[in-house]
């Protein structure tokens, strides 16, 4: 992005002035990502959106969102599209939370009724949000499974607490299934490494 993006926002996010939520699937453009339909549309020094998002994570509790707008609709799906900063506090959006069965929210509907955002905030270029959104759903998937060794050795470690616990540490068999186990997540965490490493020589 333009430099002074970064120096605008980078602080801010790393100080939690400014939290983002993602603004990527709509109710028709879900799998489909290209078919989305989010409209923005520049007036004077401005873009003005107009459609919905679903299943924006954390929108009832961010100040801004990165959205994928359409903003060239006569172009081909995959482009046309571009990646906008936008900040929630304004009268031209509506944050709906989708409630789970416990009352508790994670995910959000959002409304774009004329809402604005300055001509400038784009990540990226304009018409190219398509690339911009893949090399961050790229990263995102890339970030998912190097968390997996992680979660799986806390769950090893909770399981031998609970073996020492209830006196069974002493147990050949279950010290086998222990081994086994570890050796498990070992090959798994380096696996990971070695697509991550890959996948950064890749690029």
């Amino acid at each position: 992005s333009d430099p002074t993006l970064l120096h605008r926002f980078l602080p801010r996010i790393v100080s939690g002035e400014y939290v983002f939520a993602q603004g990527f699937s709509e109710p028709g453009a879900g799998s489909d990502l290209a078919s989305l339909s989010l409209r923005a549309e520049p007036h004077g020094d401005q873009w003005v959106l107009n459609g919905q998002k679903l299943w924006s994570s954390g929108a009832h509790k961010a100040n801004w969102t990165f959205v994928l707008a359409r903003t060239n609709p006569d172009a081909p799906a995959h482009r046309g599209i571009s990646m906008l900063l936008v900040p929630l506090d304004q009268p031209g959006i509506d944050i709906r939370p989708i409630r789970n069965l416990t009352g508790e929210a994670d995910f959000n509907e959002v409304f774009f009724d004329n809402a604005t955002t300055e001509l400038g905030l784009v990540v990226g270029e304009v018409d190219r949000g398509w690339t911009v959104a893949m090399t961050l759903l790229g990263f995102e998937r890339g970030a998912t499974a190097l968390k997996a060794p992680i979660r799986f050795r806390n769950e090893l470690d909770r399981l031998i607490e609970l073996v020492r616990e209830r006196g069974l540490h002493r147990d050949p068999d279950i010290r086998r299934r222990i081994a086994w186990c570890h050796v498990q997540v070992v090959a798994e965490a380096d696996r990971c490494l070695q697509r991550g490493r890959a996948a950064l020589e890749a690029q």
